[in-house]
């Protein structure tokens, strides 16, 4: 389904170019005065509804003191394949592939993913949350209150095919996102089991 926020984007499930998303919109005050834009971006757009669940999340994650900004947001199928060309120059292309998803298999194509940085206690923007800082850890119990999943789990790479990712996390909804928090699972295991999940959430 379109626009569907429960939806799975993988290397098996992939959209095309012409996938229709939500409504766009520029989460401006969520954008760290030092995030770094390529040549081929210069703004951040997200899904509507994932600027609403942030702004949310972003009260509760301030008054416990950290700071969160999104540092990319949508992409369009052909900036995806931008991105995926420069892996390959960096790393080569085994290693590229491995560590860029191919237009059509990146869930920014969506606009319902979001990769994070934070501001650390010397007031210096990182470009993304690391898996050994604090605001990591706090992220990591907390966002699901809110709608949103970290994606990428350690431990989860033989089902997601990525490697682990502390800085990417996906809008999901607050239903889903607690099955998913709750029973410790990602994404593709909750659609290799639905209905149960499903059940154990209406019970």
């Amino acid at each position: 389904m379109e626009n569907d926020i429960e939806i799975l984007v993988n290397k098996e499930n992939k959209i095309d170019e012409f996938y229709k998303i939500g409504n766009l919109v520029e989460p401006k005050e969520f954008i760290h005065k030092d995030c770094v834009f390529d040549e081929s971006e210069n703004e951040i757009l997200v899904d509507e509804r994932v600027y609403i669940a942030f702004k949310e999340m972003d009260e509760f994650v301030r008054k416990s003191g950290y700071k969160v900004f999104i540092d990319s947001g949508f992409r369009s199928f052909k900036y995806q394949m931008y991105i995926l060309d420069m892996y390959r120059e960096k790393y080569g292309k085994e290693k590229g592939e491995r560590l860029c998803a191919y237009p059509g298999e990146s869930e920014h194509q969506l606009g319902l993913a979001v990769d994070l940085g934070f501001e650390n206690e010397e007031g210096i923007y990182i470009s993304s949350i690391t898996e050994d800082s604090d605001v990591f850890e706090f992220m990591k119990e907390n966002v699901y209150k809110f709608g949103f999943i970290l994606r990428y789990m350690k431990g989860k790479e033989h089902i997601t095919k990525y490697n682990s990712e502390p800085w990417h996390y996906r809008y999901v909804g607050k239903r889903l996102a607690k099955i998913l928090f709750e029973n410790k699972i990602c994404l593709e295991e909750y659609y290799q089991d639905k209905d149960k999940f499903d059940n154990w959430f209406a019970n």
